[in-house]
């Protein structure tokens, strides 16, 4: 099945629709050439999701319907992401190192060379990401 990636919800709020049923799914898509998402699979937990996702290609993505994206996008093969601290009602982004202490700041909109998505809570909407801060 194909999805556009981009649909208008009341308000004028791009918005993509999941394709597993429930709130809990984790879904595997691959990113076609008309940039939708074509659905590969439906998952219980993030591990499964993971390791399938591995599996379909570099194009391929992770989806949950607790992701604060608009996309849901929850974790994708590798990519460029940008910094958005507006959904904290902050102008900042606190970057923590990974597996050290060391902490930064950053502002909103600053490019970041996205490696993996070490963790997500389905519960929260929140997760931990391997990344490189550009733009310094």
């Amino acid at each position: 099945m194909h999805i556009p990636i981009r649909r208008v919800a009341m308000g004028g709020l791009p918005i993509t629709p999941m394709q597993c049923g429930g709130s809990t799914s984790f879904e595997v898509d691959w990113i076609n050439d008309t940039a939708g998402f074509d659905l590969r699979g439906c998952y219980a937990t993030f591990g499964e999701a993971k390791t399938a996702m591995n599996t379909v290609g570099d194009d391929a993505v992770i989806r949950h319907p607790g992701s604060y994206s608009m996309t849901h996008i929850v974790a994708m093969k590798y990519g460029v992401a940008y910094t958005y601290p507006g959904r904290e009602g902050s102008l900042l982004m606190k970057v923590n190192g990974y597996q050290n202490s060391a902490q930064t700041y950053t502002s909103k909109y600053r490019q970041l060379d996205y490696w993996e998505t070490l963790s997500f809570d389905a519960n929260t909407g929140r997760g931990n990401i391997y990344v490189t801060l550009a733009g310094f």
